[in-house]
């Protein structure tokens, strides 16, 4: 008897551990971007330093976008090389921030697949783009 209710619940904890697996992989999200063959130049206050920091982010659009946006992120397999605007897509992850730092972002990005890679400069970018 003690056999069968042990068995019954290894039953129980796999079958929603195979649940729980896959509310998980539901949560994942495909987006398309197209990146900029130039990156925006921005200031803003970052955590551990005490004067504001200016770096380059990626400028994209995402699936049928006309304008161009910052996109502050680290995109995972991603290398970008300036002068080329990428077509790309992009795995989207929650992820729980909770005690990492204020600012962490709620989700991660990890590439998929480069869908086209050409050698030009993007059309109507913003002003205080720069390629390094």
């Amino acid at each position: 008897m003690k056999t069968h209710f042990s068995l019954h619940c290894v039953v129980r904890i796999l079958f929603f551990a195979a649940l729980t697996a896959c509310a998980k992989t539901s949560e994942k999200e495909i987006r398309n971007y197209t990146v900029a063959s130039e990156r925006l130049l921005i200031t803003r206050e970052v955590w551990g330093n005490d004067e504001p920091v200016t770096y380059p982010v990626y400028l994209v659009k995402e699936g049928g976008a006309i304008e161009w946006s910052p996109f502050d992120h680290i995109i995972t397999g991603f290398v970008y090389t300036p002068g080329f605007e990428y077509r790309i897509s992009v795995i989207v992850e929650p992820f729980d921030a909770t005690g990492v730092f204020d600012d962490a972002p709620s989700e991660t990005y990890t590439l998929r697949a480069i869908d086209s890679r050409l050698e030009k400069r993007s059309e109507d970018l913003p002003a205080g783009t720069v390629c390094e």
